[in-house]
């Protein structure tokens, strides 16, 4: 619903029921930490809200508490939002998006934040050694590499 709302200009419509969201699913996780529904659920209403580095934290926690007794499915469920968390923060650090892409009309004309490659290069790393990011991965990396960074 909250996905609809912004989708259709309603941003605080939507941002109203993502922080109800993330308020109802931290009381869940309190009673169980480790529950992956719950923490998938968050961190979907998290990418919404803008908020990468919290992503890429509570993963990086959960991996740690619930290591190898995940499912393959709910490996790659995991892995997915992360990579797409990697993603977000290369774009937000880099400015990249889709409208810079669409204006530009030569590899020259891209123009990257002033942010060192050796902040971007990591995230994108990241991100290219999971198969559903590996391609906007890739595709970063190889925007990088024909900038000035």
């Amino acid at each position: 619903m909250a996905r609809l709302l912004m989708g259709a200009g309603d941003d605080a419509g939507g941002q109203k029921l993502l922080f109800e969201l993330l308020r109802d699913s931290a009381g869940r996780l309190v009673e169980n930490p480790g529950h992956l529904p719950t923490i998938l659920e968050r961190a979907d209403a998290m990418l919404l809200l803008k908020r990468p580095d919290d992503v890429r934290l509570m993963i990086r926690d959960f991996i740690g508490m619930e290591s190898g007794s995940q499912s393959a499915r709910e490996e790659a469920a995991v892995r997915d939002v992360y990579g797409r968390a990697c993603i977000m923060k290369f774009d937000e650090l880099s400015g990249y998006s889709a409208d810079v892409m669409k204006n530009a009309k030569t590899p020259e004309e891209l123009r990257f934040n002033d942010v060192s490659g050796n902040e971007l290069i990591p995230l994108a790393v990241e991100a290219a050694q999971i198969p559903s990011s590996s391609f906007g991965a890739v595709e970063r990396l190889s925007r990088l590499a024909l900038s000035s960074h």
